[in-house]
C-alpha cells in the first residue's frame, strides 16, 4: 500500500553503454543521488543490475528508512511503531539474516516494500486461502500483530522477530531463502531473482523479471531500495518494464523522501 504521492521528476536517460563505461565507484555515487534506475531484464550484472558491493550498508539503509518505519502504520489506520517496537524490528532483521544467510540489507528492502516496517500490518488473504502475514507479508506465516482487524499494541518483540524469521524462510516451506535457492543466477542476480520469486512464486519462462505473475516492478523497486531510493510510489511503469531486456539509468531531480544518502 502507498500513501504519499511522488511529485513529477525530470529525468535524464542514460544508455547501458554509458553506464558500463563508468567506473563502479562513480556508478555507485550516481545511483545514490535521489535516483531511480529502471532495472530491466534478468537481474544479472551483465544486464546492468548492481553488484552487491554497490548496495548501501545496512546501517545507512536503516537510517535512510527509519522515519518511514516509524510512521508506517498510518497507512493501515493503526498506531505507529513505538521506539521499542522499531528497535525490535532492527534486531529481528539482523537475527533473521544470521539464521538464514540472507543479507540483512535485502531483508530490510523487502520489508519496506511489503509493509514499510509497520508491526501492525494486517494479514492479507489471497487466492487459495493463503495468508500473507506480518512485516514481510510472508507465505502462510503464523506470526502477526493484526489478524482479522484485531491489532496488538504493543506488538511483542518475540512476535516481531518471528514475523521476520518467517519472511526469511527460517523453518518455513517458502520464504526469501527458498526463493533465492530457486533463482538461476550466481552473482547478485540471485537476490534480485529471489525477490521476484518471493513476490510471485516463480519466474517468467523468459527470465525477464518484469514479466509474469505478481508485481512487474517488484525486483526493480527492491534493487533501487538497496542502492538508496526510498520513495513511496515507484517511477517504474508496470506496463513497459517487461519489454526491457537491459537496465536503463534515470537520474531524477529531488524525488521527495530520497534526499539522505550514504
Amino acid at each position: 500500500m502507498r500513501s504519499i504521492p511522488l511529485m513529477t521528476a525530470f529525468s535524464i536517460l542514460f544508455s547501458v553503454s554509458q553506464a558500463a563505461s563508468t567506473s563502479p565507484s562513480v556508478r555507485s555515487r550516481l545511483w545514490r543521488r535521489n535516483t531511480y534506475a529502471v532495472f530491466g531484464g534478468d537481474g544479472t550484472t551483465a544486464a546492468g543490475w548492481p553488484r552487491q558491493s554497490d548496495w548501501m550498508s545496512f546501517e545507512s539503509l536503516w537510517e535512510l528508512n527509519e522515519a518511514t518505519i516509524n510512521s508506517a502504520c498510518t497507512q493501515f489506520g493503526q498506531a505507529n511503531n513505538s521506539p521499542p517496537e522499531t528497535a525490535a524490528v532492527k534486531s529481528g532483521l539482523e537475527s533473521a539474516s544470521e539464521s538464514s544467510g540472507i543479507p540483512k540489507e535485502l531483508l530490510l528492502a523487502i520489508m519496506i516494500q511489503e509493509s514499510k516496517g509497520c508491526v501492525r500490518a494486517p494479514t492479507t488473504p489471497t487466492h487459495g486461502g493463503i495468508r500473507n502475514a506480518g512485516l514481510m507479508q510472508d507465505f502462510n506465516g503464523e506470526a502477526t500483530c493484526n489478524q482479522g482487524g484485531s491489532a496488538k499494541n504493543p506488538c511483542p518483540k518475540e512476535t516481531i522477530a518471528q514475523m521476520i524469521m518467517e519472511g526469511a524462510g527460517v523453518n518455513m516451506k517458502f520464504g526469501v531463502m527458498q526463493a533465492i535457492q530457486q533463482s538461476n543466477a550466481i552473482d547478485a542476480g540471485k537476490y534480485y531473482q529471489g525477490a521476484r520469486i518471493y513476490n510471485s512464486g516463480s519466474l517468467d519462462p523468459t527470465g525477464n523479471l518484469g514479466k509474469g505473475y505478481g508485481t512487474p516492478c517488484y525486483a526493480s523497486d527492491i534493487t533501487n531500495r538497496l542502492i538508496g531510493w526510498n520513495g513511496d510510489v515507484t517511477p517504474c511503469d508496470s506496463n513497459t518494464i517487461g519489454q526491457k531486456k537491459v537496465s536503463e539509468k534515470f537520474v531524477a531531480g529531488a524525488i521527495p523522501g530520497a534526499s539522505r544518502r550514504a
